[in-house]
């Protein structure tokens, strides 16, 4: 008699946690569908269609993928814009990842004001960060050209490939940086203590043993 009463009661509560996260979660959801899955599907409509001033009148077609993959100049921006994301992800893991070894050695109370500091951009509209460190290239390049030159003059920082690869990382460092971080934690100190006793300096405790 007990033991059905307990397992009632159990499946009472778990029922009541599980309509408790429904609701919890409830303004996510719908966040989720508004700014994320129904953008994404207008997208895609407007890829695969064409023409009609409504949601009702349009047909389907492939015109916009041909126009897109006959003309060079898209071609070339689609490479490049791989090549540079590229690039980006690769000086951006080569900075994160002996950061975050590095960070993982330190006692518990610094890296957590070190992570703190490092993932404190995740919390801010990537946008305001962009503008951010346009001013800053914009400043830099006053320092440069003088004061009183021209926008054009001061923007000469603006607009390269090492400047959109500055901005990339700067916005999306704390997202990798906190991963690789979240798993060197999780590493038993005694490996690498044992790579070092073997005679591993900690660039190849770094590469071979992490």
């Amino acid at each position: 008699m007990d033991k059905g009463f307990i397992q009632k009661k159990s499946k009472s509560d778990k029922k009541n946690i599980f309509q408790l996260d429904f609701f919890l979660g409830l303004p996510y959801y719908v966040m989720l569908v508004v700014f994320i899955i129904i953008p994404i599907f207008i997208l895609v409509l407007y890829a695969f269609t064409e023409g009609g001033d409504s949601l009702f009148n349009i047909r389907f077609t492939l015109a916009n993928f041909e126009k897109f993959f006959s003309q060079s100049i898209f071609i070339e921006r689609l490479i490049e814009s791989i090549w540079l994301a590229i690039r980006s992800t690769f000086y951006c893991l080569l900075i994160c990842y002996p950061l975050a070894y590095m960070v993982s050695r330190l006692k518990k109370r610094t890296q957590t004001i070190l992570v703190l500091l490092l993932t404190a951009t995740m919390w801010i509209n990537s946008l305001i960060l962009m503008h951010s460190l346009k001013n800053v290239f914009l400043i830099a390049g006053s320092w440069v050209a003088g004061s009183n030159a021209s926008y054009t003059e001061q923007a000469m920082f603006l607009g390269h490939d090492y400047s959109i690869i500055i901005g990339t990382i700067f916005l999306y460092m704390p997202y990798m940086f906190l991963p690789i971080y979240t798993q060197m934690t999780k590493i038993d100190p005694a490996l690498i203590e044992g790579a070092t006793d073997l005679g591993a300096n900690k660039i190849q405790s770094l590469f071979k043993v992490v």
